[in-house]
């Protein structure tokens, strides 16, 4: 039983299914999936993380969907770090993870990004594999592909709380399963009387009108003054890294969001003179440590944990899933031998 069908829950079955033994049921509490943080990203594909635990999930995922898939635009991104250190240790992390990276100077960002000038932009690494992800044909694929081996998808099924084996619904329903697998990515750690163990926080996103080519490198500043930004369509996608720890919600933009992101961009006119079409805010969640949390739970049996990928859902969700099924697959193969 897997709940959640989101990029977490949604690999995790396709991996599963290659089993034909099993039989899983993902359970979505919405009429469709990716209604919360799983459709509200980015779709940024960012290999080099500041972890090297999360690097490997996020690089072993977009290795395959740049190889295996249509489902990735290779745009490259330009990382301003802030700091000679940082963007050092960024350079090691690319080298030891096998990733194509250089520095480059702030005047060759500008050739891409003449609307930056004003923002700081010192010690900038170039990731020419990075990219833009396809996310909705990607949730699709996980989805469709899993459905083709028998996996059952039941939406509009709301669970209420995890109990053992048991799930129980909110229409007070109770299902028995051998094996729960908790992907319900904000929600996770109320669903399993665990709130401590995760951490939802709100991010903004905006839209702008009046972008520039489609093909640009994105720019991710990874220094004090975190921002990225994106062509989209017509536009940019903007967003200025805001966190603020919510409880698990439906959430929506703060009434002073276009202030934030004024704030932020303060130091370029052309950017702050731009008028927002469209913002939204989502949730990533996050474990006390920001590590992704995939393994066994430590009190309950039967319970397996999915979740705390902290908007790197997207990029390493293959590799989670993959890490996920391989660990359940390994419990279940030394239950019935």
């Amino acid at each position: 039983m897997i709940v959640g069908a989101g990029f977490a829950g949604a690999s995790t079955a396709f991996h599963l299914s290659t089993d034909q033994s099993l039989r899983i049921l993902v359970l979505e509490k919405e009429k469709v999936a990716g209604v919360h943080a799983s459709g509200r990203n980015a779709a940024l594909g960012r290999q080099i993380t500041s972890s090297h635990l999360t690097t490997e999930f996020t690089v072993r995922g977009l290795s395959w969907l740049a190889h295996s898939t249509d489902l990735l635009n290779v745009t490259g991104a330009y990382y301003p770090t802030g700091s000679s250190e940082s963007a050092s240790k960024m350079l090691q992390a690319a080298d030891r993870f096998g990733v194509e990276a250089r520095g480059v100077s702030e005047a060759t960002v500008y050739e891409h990004w003449e609307e930056l000038r004003g923002l700081p932009l010192s010690d900038v690494v170039f990731v020419p594999g990075d990219g833009v992800i396809d996310v909705h044909g990607l949730l699709q694929f996980y989805l469709q592909e899993a459905i083709s081996k028998n996996v059952t998808v039941r939406y509009n099924t709301e669970v209420a709380s995890i109990d053992e084996t048991r799930l129980q619904l909110a229409d007070r329903t109770v299902i028995e399963a051998t094996t729960i697998v908790n992907a319900a990515g904000p929600w996770a750690g109320t669903l399993a009387n665990k709130e401590r163990r995760l951490i939802p926080r709100r991010r903004h996103l905006f839209v702008s009108s009046k972008g520039a080519a489609p093909t640009r490198p994105f720019v991710w500043n990874v220094g004090e003054n975190e921002y990225y930004l994106r062509d989209e369509g017509t536009g940019l996608l903007l967003c200025p890294c805001d966190e603020l720890e919510m409880p698990p919600c439906d959430v929506r933009p703060a009434s002073d969001a276009k202030a934030l992101l004024a704030e932020k961009f303060k130091s370029s006119k052309p950017l702050t003179e731009k008028k927002i079409k469209a913002h939204w805010a989502g949730l990533r969640t996050f474990t006390p440590n920001r590590e992704f949390l995939i393994e066994w739970d430590r009190d309950v049996e039967n319970l397996f944990w999915v979740a705390g990928l902290g908007g790197h859902g997207v990029t390493a969700s293959y590799a989670v899933g993959q890490t996920a099924a391989a660990r359940i697959m390994k419990r279940h193969r030394n239950q019935f031998a």
